[in-house]
């Protein structure tokens, strides 16, 4: 990396995440939180936690009290801060990139303001209005140039875990988990997903070292090297099991009391936690005890407390399990963001069965069926060879209804899972193609219409099919969105 080029790039990514906290993107303020943490030093990361606890407690009084000319004007001067603070980060990292150099760019810079609809102009910085639009994918292509390319402390480059042949045998039961083959490396979240039974759980235990591997080779490079070191292996892996056992006392003592044990201590103690709590939305439970939170601040807190102790590697069994379809997209962005973090790039593996949920922030998928893995790769790479589309939906017809609707596609195939169809169709049929022929005969009986990918392509995962496993229908299909 030039350090001459460096800086000017990061300013230039900088104004497209001030754009955003300038008109009033919540989640910008967030990702200002990372963004403090990797590069902004001690006071940078403290003065922005700081900064999300005055948005937060904004946030709460206006659910309260409603939203006021106060409540605006206060508003417009946290985006300020915002924005001066995110200045500040950067000319700090400026700074480290450039020791003893020339004042920073950015120590004249003129703030500029984009106000919320309806607020009060009433501020000391300047404030302008602009015409563009800016999306998420604005943020995330700004932090991913930041991340990849100017932050020297980031090494993406050797896996944390891999394993080759990897299996594990249950004698009493028979089950055997066989040949995976597997790397997990810094910045990359991997799925892993598959029916009940098929041996997630067991895969994760024996990668979080809870459970002996039977055969197979592993290793955790960036972790002991070459060496079997148990207790250092599960002392760098954040693992947070499907059921996670009760916790006692309070919600903060007990990230205090983790991060103390795993050498956090001090100053860096107070200020891990309270990162923490802001980051994932848990301070106004820092007193709560377990019997007052919910499944789904339970999870964070779980989440929390694998995260205070800068685990090397975050391992996590059904975290979408108690959350609610919002929470679940809150949930995946946050891991997309602990993941590519600038500081500290973390793999994680996540097992779920909420597919199309977890496909859209993976970076590769690993399926498995009764033990054995049917693919591993990038989710686009499922649908690489198909010569099949599959939809999904929900209606008010029978099988056979939907089947003489269609019967005049090429290739159509109708398959009921309890209340939900699935539709194959050959792969010059679109979706639309379906959606127009179910409208023209059923109009106002479709519900629910999702492409879920695409079949023949992937033959080595199996059929999509209907499996009777301990007395209860499954879904054997694998959702890839189109």
């Amino acid at each position: 990396m030039h350090l001459a080029q460096g800086p000017s790039r990061v300013e230039e990514d900088l104004n497209q995440i001030k754009d955003l906290i300038s008109a009033g993107e919540i989640y910008a303020f967030k990702s200002l939180q990372d963004y403090g943490q990797a590069f902004g030093g001690r006071d940078g990361k403290n003065d922005a936690t700081a900064l999300m606890a005055r948005l937060h407690e904004h946030r709460q009084q206006t659910r309260k009290y409603g939203s006021n000319e106060n409540s605006r004007r206060e508003f417009n001067e946290i985006i300020a801060s915002a924005l001066q603070l995110a200045d500040k980060i950067h000319d700090e990292f400026v700074a480290r990139l450039n020791p003893g150099g020339p004042n920073p760019p950015g120590a004249s810079r003129t703030l500029v303001l984009v106000p919320p609809a309806g607020a009060p102009v009433e501020t000391e910085v300047e404030v302008a209005q602009s015409s563009d639009t800016h999306s998420r994918r604005n943020w995330d292509h700004a932090k991913r140039e930041i991340l990849t390319k100017f932050n020297p402390l980031a090494d993406q480059s050797s896996a944390v875990f891999r394993c080759r042949g990897l299996s594990k045998r249950f004698g009493s039961t028979g089950f055997r988990l066989s040949n995976v083959d597997l790397d997990l490396v810094p910045g990359q979240i991997t799925g892993l997903v598959g029916v009940n039974g098929s041996g997630k759980t067991t895969l994760l235990q024996m990668i979080a070292g809870v459970v002996s591997v039977s055969t197979g080779d592993f290793d955790y490079p960036a972790i002991c090297g070459g060496k079997k070191d148990g207790a250092r292996i599960r002392n760098a892996i954040g693992y947070v099991p499907q059921q996670p056992p009760r916790w006692y006392g309070r919600l903060a003592d007990n990230l205090h009391l983790v991060a103390a044990a795993h050498g956090v201590r001090g100053r860096d103690n107070q200020s891990e936690v309270e990162f923490l709590l802001h980051r994932l939305e848990l301070a106004e439970y820092r007193q709560a005890l377990w019997s007052e939170l919910s499944g789904g601040y339970r999870m964070r807190f779980d989440l929390a407390r694998a995260l205070v102790g800068r685990p090397t590697l975050l391992v996590l069994d059904e975290p979408l399990a108690p959350l609610d379809i919002v929470t679940q997209q809150l949930f995946l962005q946050d891991l997309r963001d602990i993941a590519s973090s600038a500081s500290r790039p973390l793999p994680i593996i996540l097992s779920s069965q909420h597919l199309y949920e977890v496909e859209s922030i993976a970076d590769q998928m690993l399926f498995l069926d009764d033990g054995k893995p049917l693919f591993v790769g990038r989710p686009a790479e499922v649908a690489r060879d198909s010569d099949e589309n599959l939809f999904e939906l929900s209606c008010g017809s029978s099988q056979a209804t939907v089947e003489r609707v269609l019967a005049t596609l090429k290739g159509v195939a109708v398959t009921s899972f309890g209340r939900v169809l699935v539709v194959r169709v050959q792969k010059s049929v679109s979706g639309a193609d379906v959606l127009q022929s179910l409208l023209n005969r059923m109009a106002g009986e479709v519900r629910f219409r999702r492409s879920i990918g695409h079949v023949e392509g992937f033959q080595r995962l199996g059929p999509c099919r209907a499996r009777q496993r301990e007395g209860v229908r499954k879904r054997h299909y694998l959702p890839h969105r189109s």
